[in-house]
């Protein structure tokens, strides 16, 4: 639990262990007797795959995210356009925001609009904010529906300041209620073709997989 709230979805086996061993006092033979107790590991909602050691929400979270990932990775994206045409746009999206993109910023913009899954990162000042706004008023000129969306309340209004279109919090969303859960499931899909996420590394695995469920396979 403690490995959890630190930000790991799992903990090596071997320093389980080794952990175990120090805390309890216990000789390794003790520990692996315990950790071979199906039972025991059941009723601590803990499951042991190969070298590492999950609680249960974490391994089915990662192991439901990868597989969220794969489905919309190979799904056809929805249109296909050669490159000379998006230069098009972004050149008129430059002249009437009277911003001229560099080669390496034209290429991300190019490479998020032409791919089922893109990541954007960068330190402050490499034109994130720029290339983001770009990615949504292209994908916008393509007559393609877009969903803006950050972990706070407070990057969600930041993110609607810099693309001056709606966003919402991942909860707002997915239609989060305390006393039903997330309206926005795999059973209830979200109604867009794009979904960009803003200040992702604030996303824990739990809402990350809530998200993929709500996203259909075939956002672009």
């Amino acid at each position: 639990i403690e490995a959890s709230n630190s930000g790991h979805t799992y903990f090596p086996l071997d320093e389980l262990r080794k952990s175990a061993t120090e805390l309890l006092t216990l000789p390794v033979a003790e520990i692996d007797l315990i950790l071979s107790d199906a039972g025991l590991l059941d009723e601590n909602n803990i499951i042991l795959d190969e070298s590492r050691a999950y609680l249960k929400w974490n391994f089915f979270g990662e192991k439901g995210i990868a597989e969220r990932i794969s489905a919309i990775a190979h799904s056809p994206i929805k249109f296909e356009l050669p490159d000379e045409s998006l230069n098009c746009i972004i050149d008129e999206l430059s002249a009437g925001q009277n911003l001229v993109l560099s080669a390496i910023q034209r290429a991300n913009v190019i490479n998020a609009v032409k791919s089922k899954l893109f990541i954007l990162t960068g330190g402050p000042g490499t034109g994130k904010t720029t290339i983001t706004y770009f990615i949504v008023k292209l994908l916008q000129k393509l007559n393609l529906r877009v969903a803006l969306c950050s972990p706070t309340g407070r990057a969600a209004k930041r993110l609607s300041e810099l693309t001056r279109e709606n966003a919402s919090t991942i909860h707002r969303l997915l239609e989060y209620s305390p006393q039903t859960g997330f309206q926005r499931n795999a059973e209830n899909q979200l109604d867009f073709d794009a979904v960009i996420i803003d200040e992702f590394s604030m996303v824990d695995l739990n809402l990350f997989y809530h998200l993929l469920k709500a996203v259909r396979n075939n956002v672009i």
